[in-house]
């Protein structure tokens, strides 16, 4: 009888799920316990310590010996096309105003003011 035994934990629900489908395109059943709680309560996972992958007690080495393999990615190739910082800039300028308008600061004074009739 074989038994699950945790291969890493990650803080990012996602980069576990990626870890989870590689690791079973190659053959090695992995699984992730957490996933539903992380979904739900994705805040509760720094607590928790992360997300677990876990693999067959079996398969463990053969697991490590294929994440051990895999090369650090390139950095030249997340660095070449950076996103200009005045588009950044100007995102987050359109956002802002968005949510001033959304709040109703927006709106005139003399049109926010409720005027009762006196008695």
């Amino acid at each position: 009888m074989s038994k699950l035994i945790p291969l890493t934990s990650c803080f990012d629900v996602y980069e576990a799920r990626i870890l989870q489908t590689y690791l079973n395109a190659h053959g090695i059943y992995a699984v992730v316990p957490e996933w539903h709680h992380a979904t739900q309560a994705w805040h509760h996972t720094v607590a928790l310590q992360g997300v677990r992958v876990c693999v067959i007690e079996e398969e463990y080495t053969d697991a490590v010996t294929l994440l051990e393999s895999q090369t650090q990615p390139d950095e030249t190739v997340a660095t070449s096309h950076p996103v200009p910082e005045s588009r950044q800039r100007r995102s987050f300028k359109l956002i802002a105003i968005f949510l001033w308008w959304w709040s109703g600061i927006a709106t005139p004074f003399w049109r926010r003011r409720r005027h009762w009739s006196g008695d």
